[in-house]
């Protein structure tokens, strides 16, 4: 009895987790974006851009342009994180607002 009651929990989890939206990490490195290019998402499906910077300029910040204007994080520093789920198609460009000329493109569809 003991061994279905832990099956029936594995099952459980596995899915609930199949049917959690999925998160994406984008790590904020020394020089910008982890990501080079486009990353493409899925409506409610959750972007996290994480602060893994070293060094004197080791804070982080996330500023969306164009249809994406509603993110925006404040200053984060090296091990926190800014997240925003997309709730609507859109595709637009983020700034780093740090390394300001480091962009990342955003496509949810």
């Amino acid at each position: 009895e003991e061994v279905i009651e832990e099956v029936e929990e594995e099952i459980i989890e596995e899915v609930v987790e199949e049917a959690l939206p999925e998160t994406h990490i984008i790590e904020m490195i020394d020089d910008g974006f982890s990501l080079n290019g486009t990353l493409s998402i899925e409506v409610g499906e959750t972007v996290e851009w994480k602060n893994v910077r070293t060094g004197n300029f080791n804070k982080a910040m996330i500023i969306g342009t164009g249809s994406c204007g509603q993110v925006k994080s404040d200053f984060f520093e090296p091990g926190e994180s800014f997240s925003k789920t997309f709730d609507k198609e859109l595709t637009c460009t983020i700034l780093d607002g740090v390394y300001t000329t480091q962009t990342m493109k955003l496509e949810v569809k």
